[in-house]
């Protein structure tokens, strides 16, 4: 998509806005830091002028050592707050990268989806006055969706729907190795195979020959070697599976929808967080993108 809609582009601005103050910010530490080692650096360059200065290193007069004990005492204070400003640094690094690798995202997103693919604004969401409290449940509530979501996923199929799948695997194999039989005149006779769309050929593909010759056998051993019936009381039909992970799936999109408006919501009221950079871009973009094949075919 070259041309997103206004909203969705005004959306995307905002983002790169975002992570490049965010970037800004967090060099600023680094900064901080380096003019502090300068400071330091100084403030050695001070002692060593005093050292430099007297004939024997133990020879110092009181405010010679008064002197060495003050640039000590003012160097230990600048060596911690650089190392406090390191941790800050690296801390809003991370949140930097967050901001930017969720700008990338959303932008990639647009780039591949289809020309003919419309963006429509997702509808508003309701929100409660504890943003804070509302995200925290949100994202929990987002955690468990996915680990649902993988544990569908990985679940046994029924038994039925297992001897469905290799009856379907050995009819294709046998309807894919067809048998030609020439006999011509006083020729032997020829018995010749064929992959489809391929030339005849004399040697045959074993296992499309034995589901040819063989189909109900082949089902038998294939399904005495499943090794998944133990978990049958898991099981789930395809059609069960296919129908709970949408329902995930749409339940996870909602999430989201509500996550990012809890987000920006905290971030127009001046409160510090960072989205997630694993979202939905069409979540954090507040859009729903629909196609249909008359829009396709115009494009």
């Amino acid at each position: 998509m070259k041309s997103p809609p206004a909203f969705v582009a005004k959306k995307l601005a905002s983002l790169e806005a975002t992570a490049s103050e965010l970037r800004g910010a967090a060099e600023a530490p680094m900064r901080r830091a380096e003019n502090l080692r300068r400071q330091i650096g100084a403030l050695r360059q001070s002692a060593a002028s005093t050292l430099a200065g007297q004939g024997q290193a133990g020879d110092f007069c009181a405010p010679d050592r008064a002197h060495l004990d003050q640039l000590r005492a003012a160097v230990a204070p600048l060596e911690a707050e650089i190392a406090g400003l390191v941790i800050e640094a690296k801390q809003r690094s991370d949140i930097a990268d967050d901001a930017e690798q969720v700008y990338f995202a959303c932008r990639d997103w647009l780039h591949l989806l289809p020309a003919w693919t419309t963006l429509t604004p997702a509808k508003a969401v309701v929100l409660d006055d504890d943003l804070k409290h509302l995200l925290y449940a949100t994202r929990l509530n987002i955690t468990a969706n996915t680990e649902e979501t993988k544990r569908i996923s990985k679940a046994t199929i029924t038994l039925a729907d297992i001897e469905a799948k290799i009856t379907d695997f050995v009819a294709k194999q046998a309807a894919s190795q067809n048998i030609i039989v020439h006999q011509r005149g006083k020729a032997p006779l020829e018995v010749l195979f064929r992959r489809a769309l391929q030339q005849p050929t004399s040697i045959a593909e074993p296992l499309a020959l034995l589901c040819r010759i063989f189909p109900e056998q082949v089902k038998a051993a294939i399904l005495d070697s499943y090794d998944g019936g133990q978990n049958a009381e898991n099981s789930l039909s395809i059609a069960e599976r296919d129908q709970r992970l949408a329902a995930l799936a749409d339940q996870l999109a909602e999430l989201e929808r509500t996550e990012e408006a809890c987000v920006a919501a905290m971030l127009d009221a001046g409160q510090k967080v960072s989205r997630r950079r694993f979202a939905s871009p069409a979540a954090i973009l507040q859009c729903v993108p629909t196609s249909s094949v008359r829009q396709r075919i115009a494009a």
